[in-house]
């Protein structure tokens, strides 16, 4: 029986690690700390740490210490490779299998490792070959939509579309499904201040939304 080619001899948690580094430089755009990855990893500082300079040594990131890490060209490759695995399987759970999309992401996260590459392509085919996850992330990670703002940023009385959710983690997406915020509706701010902002969504829901929240979720301004 053939088996998938391993990155390296790379374990699953290693994978792990070098994607979740993708995604929280994608998102700050700036060295990703020790103490970010934590926020991410069931894993203790040093454990973390030890697992960063195995990848370095490997060199799929660059570790600086006391100042963070930053995935090498090997790294954003692999990278991009598991993400497009993981948000085709995404699709797949929630357009054929009917599961929520919290609930797909954490399948998702499970099945990424194990995937082919000749089923990954099945699933995009037979699906039509979807432009991005069902939390609105591009499959196609080379592809940006860069006119995005974070929601916390618009002024009060502006309105806006909701275009992606950039914190994929359970937990966020459970949260921000809880309140009826989906990828491709419409709403206003209504209210903000230093922690919390108040919008109002094309079905007169109103929802309160602290600013760490807000921040997660990637809207396109509506002139």
């Amino acid at each position: 029986m053939m088996k998938m080619k391993k990155e390296d001899n790379l374990t699953h948690m290693a994978e792990d690690y070098i994607a979740i580094i993708y995604r929280l430089h994608e998102k700050k755009n700036t060295l990703v700390k020790i103490s970010d990855l934590a926020d991410y990893l069931p894993n203790s500082p040093s454990t973390i740490t030890e697992m960063i300079q195995r990848l370095a040594a490997k060199k799929y990131l660059d570790y600086e210490p006391f100042k963070g890490v930053r995935l090498s060209q090997k790294g954003i490759q692999l990278a991009e490779k598991i993400l497009r695995r993981h948000r085709i399987i995404e699709r797949f759970l929630t357009d054929i299998l009917d599961l929520s999309p919290a609930e797909a992401h954490n399948e998702a996260c499970k099945l990424e490792h194990t995937v082919s590459p000749i089923i990954e392509e099945r699933l995009y085919n037979v699906l039509h070959k979807p432009v991005t996850c069902p939390h609105g992330n591009e499959i196609n990670t080379k592809m940006k939509e860069s006119h995005l703002a974070d929601m916390y940023s618009l002024n009060v009385s502006e309105s806006a579309v909701i275009k992606k959710f950039i914190d994929e983690r359970e937990e966020i997406l459970k949260s921000i499904y809880s309140l009826g915020l989906q990828i491709g509706v419409h709403f206003k701010i209504i209210r903000k201040d230093e922690d919390r902002i108040l919008i109002n969504m094309e079905n007169n829901k109103s929802v309160l939304l602290d600013r760490k929240l807000a921040e997660t979720i990637l809207v396109e301004r509506v002139t």
